[in-house]
């Protein structure tokens, strides 16, 4: 699903889509070569999440409720991306 709304990371503040050059970034790619990316991309993000969740195990034997915190958004951000990645390889068969 296309976003609606970019973002110019100069100011931080959101732009229009329609104010900017708008590429189909996904013309520029084979599906072999998304595919390729996508498995790249989940295999980096499971051993993300990993690392987090060893960081969690020992965040809660030490007692340390912030790194706890840290690491289990940490792990909620990567299980997201690994989903949308997951639907995103899916859908090129």
């Amino acid at each position: 699903m296309a976003c609606r709304t970019c973002y110019d990371f100069t100011d931080h503040l959101p732009i229009n889509k329609e104010n900017i050059m708008a590429i189909d970034f996904n013309t520029l790619l084979t599906d072999e070569h998304k595919r390729d990316l996508l498995q790249q991309r989940i295999e980096q993000f499971a051993g993300e999440a990993y690392q987090h969740e060893l960081n969690r195990q020992v965040a809660e034997k030490i007692s340390d409720s912030e790194s706890v915190a840290s690491s289990m958004a940490a792990l909620v951000t990567l299980e997201t991306a690994i989903t949308v990645h997951q639907e995103e390889l899916d859908l090129l068969g």
